[in-house]
């Protein structure tokens, strides 16, 4: 049910801003913690907010990767100890090197849109 709910709430923004010209992106922020340690609902999870992000071909940047990165180099990810929820300051770090290579901070092809300075 939430599910349907995220998916239905996506479409309609990412219409709406479609329609403004306005390029729409989707971070997608991993549990920081290894995810060995994710238990079922949160794999499951994960899984569900790709589909969604694909099925409406969202454009979409899942930073799993530089946080499993930091994990492997022994960088603190959490913003406090046994925080899952938000990135420390390092962590923030990597993610925005992470993101400005990725090339999506440019406007969506064919959305008329411009970058803000």
């Amino acid at each position: 049910a939430l599910a349907g709910e995220v998916t239905e709430n996506l479409r309609v923004l990412r219409d709406r801003l479609k329609a403004d010209g306005i390029a729409f992106t989707v971070f997608v922020f991993p549990l920081f913690k290894p995810v060995p340690e994710w238990d079922a609902d949160e794999r499951d999870a994960a899984k569900r907010i790709d589909a969604i992000l694909d099925s409406l071909e969202i454009r979409n940047v899942n930073l799993l990767q530089p946080f499993e990165a930091a994990l492997a180099e022994g960088i603190e990810t959490q913003e406090t100890p046994g925080d899952w929820w938000h990135p420390g300051d390092a962590m923030c770090r990597r993610f925005a090197g992470y993101i400005r290579q990725q090339d999506v901070l440019q406007p969506m092809p064919g959305t008329g849109a411009t970058q803000r300075q």
